[in-house]
């Protein structure tokens, strides 16, 4: 609860550019560290180079199953302990 909620590291999967945007805008009011990417593929690159304090998944993606990859996102030890907010 002392850690302060600004600047965080935010991993995004959304694969629909309005939606991301608007999600982008919104977090970036409190100055954090966005990545957005549009596909797992993409998302499991970023993981591999970067830590991440929270990361956004999107449930209605057009070519991927988002509760899939929030299970996948689970069993890699990397992020095992991040929140997802879906």
């Amino acid at each position: 609860m002392a850690e302060s909620v600004e600047q965080a590291a935010i991993l995004l999967i959304e694969d629909q550019s309005f939606e991301s945007d608007k999600i982008t805008d919104t977090l970036n009011i409190d100055k954090h560290h966005i990545v957005s990417v549009d596909s797992g593929i993409e998302a499991m690159g970023q993981i591999a180079k970067h830590d991440f304090d929270v990361i956004i998944v999107s449930i209605n993606m057009e070519h991927e199953d988002g509760l899939r990859l929030c299970s996948h996102l689970r069993s890699n030890e990397r992020t095992r302990q991040v929140p997802i907010i879906l």
